[in-house]
């Protein structure tokens, strides 16, 4: 049980920041805005591949175990705390 709550809660983590990543990119790929003076487009990219590896490696390996229910609970508390974030920035 406490695996579970563990694994939960690294992948809501994960799940925001990559959010976070996601947000930056907006403006980064946006080529008209002059304004926005933050990371460059390779570089927000590389961080959101280096925060999704220990999901994929893990997953990989839970894959293996046949633990499907880690899998699962990974996976869907990622993308939940991914959407629930930008749904909170959409609607304040």
């Amino acid at each position: 049980m406490l695996l579970l709550m563990i694994t939960g809660a690294l992948s809501i983590c994960g799940g925001l920041t990559f959010l976070k990543y996601s947000i930056v990119l907006i403006p980064t790929i946006d080529v008209g805005l002059n304004v926005f003076s933050g990371p460059s487009l390779s570089r927000t990219l590389w961080s959101m591949v280096l925060t999704l590896l220990p999901f994929v490696v893990a997953g990989y390996v839970l894959h293996r175990k046949r633990e499907y229910v880690f899998i699962k609970i990974m996976v869907y508390l990622f993308i939940a705390a991914w959407l629930l974030g930008f749904i909170r920035l959409i609607n304040p």
